[in-house]
């Protein structure tokens, strides 16, 4: 049995932390007290859950803040969850779907998302990470390297540059053909991917920093929809979106270098995660990614 090992963090004083390590045999879900969390998480956890199966835990400091990252499972379901050593949830986010937001935030949304699949999360604000309670629920919405951050009363809280889009009153017109040419070029012309004959400057998955491009290698964690996985590496996870017009080409425990860029997600509890430009495989094979409406 493979196990995994994880830093954790108890709280001392207003930011200073005590680590030790733990090992917690990952690759089998177990229940929250068989997790090795503090007591005061699994606690306020199984508040909020119930019974829940934890797959998955990392940790993290944000904004100067010691952070538990969890990755829950409750009939089907999984949750993405943060929390604070104090019991406290930041955040809990899971999939949805366009249909499933409420009428004001999709009525926000550009035209042009409703012409093909976008990815939907619905994220619950519990607690911000300065300590005070706010509750509310955002949907974080991309397509192609493009994001928009919205809550349910249709509010744009954060979009990135390229988002700027035409609105839903308005129909796109555009030639797919011609769309897709552009998208694979655009894709090559925007892939931080160095010559053959070079190696790439590959970056730690724990340094990735908002809207900045990266090069990355690990291995494939997890699929987790038919245009996204999950890459680990020795210092963390991260999830890797390739667009909806591309057929996933790796699979669960391969080796992948990511070029691509990181989102610029403007709420601070989130991590960013990459939207891929190109992928290289272990046998050296190149796949650059289609992109466009």
């Amino acid at each position: 049995m493979k196990a995994k090992r994880y830093t954790i963090g108890l709280a001392v004083g207003a930011a200073v932390f005590v680590a030790a390590d733990f090992t917690w045999a990952g690759d089998r879900e177990v229940g929250l007290y068989q997790a090795g969390l503090p007591q005061a998480v699994a606690d306020s956890l199984s508040d909020q859950f119930g019974r829940v199966l934890v797959d998955d835990v990392e940790t993290d400091v944000e904004l100067g803040v010691f952070v538990y990252d969890l990755e829950l499972y409750q009939h089907g379901r999984e949750f993405d969850v943060e929390a604070l050593p104090d019991g406290r949830i930041l955040t809990i986010e899971t999939r949805s779907r366009m249909a499933l937001m409420p009428e004001p935030a999709r009525a926000a949304l550009p035209a042009d998302l409703l012409d093909s699949p976008a990815k939907v999360k619905r994220i619950e604000v519990l607690h911000e990470l300065s300590g005070d309670a706010s509750p509310q629920v955002v949907y974080h919405v991309t397509k192609d390297g493009r994001f928009w951050v919205i809550d349910r009363s249709g509010r744009l809280l954060g979009q990135d540059a390229s988002s700027q889009a035409v609105p839903r009153s308005q129909a796109r017109s555009a030639d797919d053909n011609t769309a897709d040419a552009a998208a694979v070029n655009q894709a090559a012309a925007e892939s931080t991917e160095p010559a053959a004959a070079s190696s790439p400057q590959v970056q730690r998955i724990a340094d990735v920093r908002r809207g900045q491009r990266v090069v990355l290698q690990g291995e494939v964690d997890r699929i987790l929809d038919e245009d996204e996985f999950r890459l680990r590496d020795s210092s963390g996870t991260i999830e890797v979106y390739i667009g909806w017009r591309n057929a996933l080409p790796v699979d669960v425990g391969q080796t992948v270098i990511v070029y691509g860029r990181a989102d610029d997600d403007t709420l601070p509890f989130r991590r960013p995660d990459v939207y891929a430009h190109s992928l290289t495989l272990a046998d050296g094979e190149v796949i650059h990614l289609r992109r466009g409406d």
